[in-house]
C-alpha cells in the first residue's frame, strides 16, 4: 500500500472501522450517522465498508448508515444472522436495505428472512436466483474457480483481477462518463486508495470463498416469489443498467417485485454507482424521502 493520503485519514477520523463478533467470526463495519431512520449498506463484491464513501457521506445526514464489509462468510443463513445480531447491536429495530451486486442478493435473501424489520429495499445491478446470465456469467466461473483455487497463489489472483476487473464489469475507462461527484480531486483520490486497499488487503482466498458460498447458495437454494410479499407493506427500487454483464433481471424481478420502481441507466456496465453517482443519488433520494 502506498502511503495514506490526508483525504483517507480525515474520512477514517468522522467513520471510524468498528469490529462486532458473531459465532467467533469479526465483522468489520461502519457505523455513523444519527438519523431517526437507518440504512443498511452492503457492499458489491469489489467492494469494502469504507470504499462506499461516497454513499455513507451521502446520505449520513438524514440516515443512520450502516455499512459491513463482505468477508469470509459460509452461507446466506450466516451472513443474515450476523446482520440481525450487528443491528440488535447498534440498537436498531427497523432498516431500509441498499445492496449492490452481489450486496443486491444478500439484501434479498435478509428482506425474505426479516420482512418484519425491513422498511424498503433498493436493488442495484442485481437479479433473482432464475437469471439466465448470472448463472452463466457468476456462478459457472464461481464454481469452477473453487475446485483450482487451493493451488492458486493470492499474488495470481490479484494480478489477474486488477487486469480484467474493468473488461468483467462492462465498462472502460476510454468509454466510461465522468460524474462530477466522483470526478472532484478529493473523491478520485480517496476512491483510487480504497481500490487498491481492496487488491491489497481485502481480496484474498478467503473472500473468494466468501463470493463461491454466498453465490452457490444464492443459485440453489434462495427461492422468492411475488405471494411471500403480499402482507409486506414496504417499497423497492431496483436500479439496473442496459448493458450490465453480469447481473440482468431478464423479466424475473417484475414477477417478484410487480410495484417496485425501476430506473435504468444507460451504458454504464455493472459500475453506475462510480459513472452516474450523481443521477443515481438524485433516484436515491427521491425513493428514501
Amino acid at each position: 500500500m502506498s502511503r495514506t493520503p490526508e483525504s483517507v485519514r480525515s474520512f477514517y477520523e468522522t467513520h471510524p472501522l468498528k469490529q462486532f463478533e458473531d459465532a467467533g467470526k469479526p465483522l468489520e463495519y461502519i457505523s455513523v450517522g444519527e438519523g431517526r431512520k437507518t440504512l443498511l449498506l452492503i457492499p458489491g463484491g469489489g467492494q469494502t465498508a469504507q470504499s462506499n464513501f461516497a454513499l455513507i457521506e451521502a446520505l449520513e445526514q438524514r440516515f443512520k448508515v450502516i455499512a459491513p464489509t463482505i468477508y469470509d462468510v459460509g452461507s446466506i443463513d450466516e451472513f443474515c444472522h450476523t446482520i440481525d445480531g450487528l443491528l440488535d447491536h447498534e440498537e436498531v429495530d427497523s432498516v431500509n436495505v441498499y445492496g449492490l451486486s452481489v450486496g443486491g442478493l444478500l439484501a434479498q435473501s435478509y428482506l425474505w428472512r426479516n420482512k418484519e424489520r425491513v422498511e424498503s429495499v433498493i436493488l442495484s445491478h442485481a437479479c433473482t436466483p432464475e437469471s439466465k446470465r448470472y448463472e452463466n456469467k457468476v456462478v459457472r466461473p464461481l464454481r469452477a474457480l473453487s475446485v483450482v483455487l487451493p493451488v492458486i497463489p493470492d499474488s495470481l489472483i490479484r494480478s489477474f483481477a486488477k487486469l480484467s476487473a474493468a473488461k468483467i464489469q462492462g465498462v472502460s475507462n476510454e468509454n466510461a462518463p465522468k460524474d462530477p461527484i466522483m470526478s472532484e480531486p478529493r473523491n478520485a483520490e480517496v476512491s483510487t486508495y480504497f481500490a487498491h486497499e481492496f487488491y491489497d488487503k481485502y481480496l484474498t482466498k478467503t473472500l473468494l470463498r466468501s463470493w463461491i458460498n454466498i453465490h452457490t447458495d444464492f443459485s440453489r437454494n434462495e427461492k422468492f416469489s411475488a405471494s411471500g410479499l403480499k402482507d409486506w407493506p414496504g417499497k423497492v427500487l431496483i436500479l439496473r443498467t442496459d448493458n450490465d454483464p453480469l447481473m440482468q433481471d431478464e423479466g424475473y424481478f417484475a414477477k417478484i417485485y410487480p410495484d417496485a420502481e425501476v430506473r435504468t441507466f444507460t451504458g454504464t456496465g455493472h459500475v453506475t454507482f462510480y459513472y452516474q453517482f450523481t443521477e443515481m443519488m438524485k433516484v436515491i433520494d427521491k425513493f428514501l424521502k
